[in-house]
């Protein structure tokens, strides 16, 4: 049981049942709704960032209640005119101004977290907080091969029931389903790309001969997709 564990704390539960219900179950919803084919690869590269660190540092080595009641809505309000500010071009010079004194604040409480984080190193628990600054990028990577999985499902269940609509007689739309399941496996690229570029091209009178062609030229056409420089050599 992890409770027997040496390092393990039952507030690392609460941490990490914190971070499914508010990062890890939006997560799989925004891989469902997210067009772009990056969402993942951004994913992880956004939890590898050094304000992943600074984030960290700030919410762990916090500031008095006094501090913290000021610094709360002072940085709201500098943050809601710099808003504003980027709206229109003519308040450039207020826009410079407030990007100067969000700046100025953030420097300053992470010089201030960083000299509490200093100040109270000798009374750490540094496995602790390792646990603790660990959990959100562990639990990332263990919800990626989920949301993808997720992403994949919805887009082939797109895709097959706009198939359903242009190929309604059911034996020839399932062994359509399986020529493109065998294509496209579980390369979410190759389905969305199938169903922007592809789907348009079936009808309702079609032979499975056709159906075949179709799938040979989409195999054809997504390598050169993905190598356009090597189509161009062969012109």
């Amino acid at each position: 049981m992890l409770s027997n564990l040496e390092f393990w704390e039952w507030l690392f539960l609460k941490d990490i049942l914190l971070w499914v219900l508010l990062i890890g179950i939006p997560i799989c919803f925004n891989a469902i709704t997210e067009r772009d084919t990056f969402y993942f690869s951004a994913l992880v590269k956004n939890n590898f960032k050094f304000a992943i660190f600074i984030e960290f540092l700030v919410g762990t080595f916090t500031f008095g209640i006094v501090a913290e009641l000021f610094l709360v809505p002072v940085a709201t309000l500098l943050l809601i005119f710099y808003s504003i500010s980027k709206t229109n071009k003519s308040h450039k010079s207020a826009e410079k101004l407030f990007t100067f004194l969000l700046t100025t604040v953030g420097l300053l409480i992470v010089f201030y977290a960083s000299r509490n984080a200093v100040q109270s190193y000798p009374d750490l628990n540094i496995l602790e907080l390792s646990v603790i600054f660990s959990i959100p990028i562990t639990m990332t990577l263990l919800f990626l091969p989920l949301s993808y999985i997720f992403a994949l499902y919805s887009e082939y269940e797109r895709l097959f029931i706009r198939l359903k609509l242009r190929l309604p007689m059911k034996k020839l739309s399932k062994k359509m389903k399986w020529k493109i399941l065998r294509t496209c496996k579980f390369s979410l690229k190759k389905v969305k790309y199938f169903n922007v570029n592809y789907l348009m091209k079936f009808y309702s009178s079609m032979k499975l001969e056709d159906i075949s062609l179709i799938i040979d030229s989409f195999s054809l056409s997504y390598r050169n997709h993905l190598n356009p420089f090597k189509k161009m050599v062969k012109k």
